[in-house]
């Protein structure tokens, strides 16, 4: 959504992790918004990542960074998750109508399959607006507390999804973004 086009990206990351120079990582990733952002590419065909590809990969980042974050898809593979695993925290993000709350229940018991403490997930709820359910039935759907929430700001964020740029800095979805 961002219009960026990778070096390489996530594959060719993977792939060579285990002996990647910090030079070859240079050329991996994006440098974009004040930070580096090793694209996916949905296109790459190729054999699938194992597990220690993430592994060999998560090692060499968490030496070059303070802060990872990873956008994994909807579902977590044996492969990615490792990343999970390895995580101090794993947000998942759900809207306040109850489909997405069974959902986001559901997305949280299956990473406790994968041995993802409980106390590492947490649930991010996305686009609250007033008049929505109560935050206590919220989480009672979810059966757990919700770590934080952000603010329904369709206009805003439609706005930088159309010219593909990050939110304004001044709306309130980024500034609850900055207070989260």
């Amino acid at each position: 959504m961002l219009n960026l086009q990778p070096h390489r990206g996530l594959p060719q990351a993977l792939k060579g992790a285990a002996a990647m120079t910090s030079v070859e990582w240079q050329e991996q990733y994006i440098d974009a918004f004040a930070m580096h952002i090793l694209l996916a590419e949905p296109n790459h065909r190729g054999p699938n990542p194992v597990w220690a590809d993430y592994y060999q990969l998560l090692r060499f980042v968490q030496k070059q960074y303070d802060f990872v974050f990873v956008d994994l898809p909807e579902l977590v593979n044996e492969a990615s998750a490792e990343v999970v695993r390895c995580a101090r925290g794993v947000f998942v993000v759900a809207t306040p109508e109850l489909p997405s709350l069974h959902m986001a229940r559901q997305r949280c018991a299956e990473l406790e399959v994968y041995d993802v403490p409980r106390d590492h997930v947490h649930i991010l709820l996305n686009r609250r607006e007033r008049g929505s359910l109560p935050l206590a039935d919220i989480e009672e759907a979810l059966g757990r507390p919700v770590f934080a929430t952000l603010p329904n700001d369709y206009n805003h964020v439609r706005d930088a999804i159309v010219e593909s740029r990050l939110v304004d800095p001044n709306s309130p979805f980024a500034q609850s973004c900055v207070a989260l």
